[in-house]
């Protein structure tokens, strides 16, 4: 049996793995490249604990539309499922970094990704989201793109690596609260 929930890989690294680069150019640096890149920041250090995710339902539980995603094929009789970025409709139980719990679905993180490349369009490294696009997963920003954290087996258009490629780790934000 596979666990249901997945902690932030962002966050179990450090800050500076997800962060912009000025060598590269990339919101991305190799972890083995880094002194203590592979070091876990402490609980104390979350820039955003109510905007930063900690924990979420890996499966897509809520809202689902099909189980078995055929995109993983099967194995030993059984399917692999659709994750939580894999769908519009996902809206996984989430545990943010203060302790508060609530759903928190890829429409919210993809409308908060758009108004971040809105609102950084004017920023000296170039406009960013809220998730790297620069790992060794690729990816992108738009629909179907392929790569970022296997949104090319996604159910509909979502393309979304919120939670797992967070750009600057736990010092970062998966979500932009409400807009005033």
């Amino acid at each position: 049996m596979w666990p249901t929930y997945c902690m932030s890989p962002a966050a179990l690294f450090s800050p500076d793995v997800l962060a912009f680069n000025e060598q590269t150019s990339k919101y991305f640096t190799d972890p083995w490249d880094l002194p203590g890149g592979h070091r876990t920041p402490t609980m104390g250090s979350i820039r955003y604990p109510t905007l930063k995710t900690h924990m979420l339902e890996h499966p897509w539980l809520q809202n689902i539309r099909r189980v078995c995603n055929p995109a993983f094929g099967t194995h030993d009789n059984e399917c692999e499922e659709y994750w939580f970025n894999h769908g519009f409709e996902s809206t996984p139980a989430t545990l943010f970094y203060d302790g508060h719990v609530r759903l928190f679905g890829t429409q919210e993180a993809l409308n908060a990704n758009r108004r971040h490349l809105r609102q950084t369009v004017n920023d000296l490294n170039g406009s960013f989201g809220l998730w790297s696009i620069d790992t060794t997963f690729g990816g992108g920003y738009e629909p179907n793109a392929n790569g970022g954290y296997f949104m090319e087996f996604a159910y509909d258009f979502t393309a979304t690596s919120y939670h797992i490629l967070t750009i600057d780790g736990s010092m970062g934000r998966d979500t932009l609260g409400s807009a005033q």
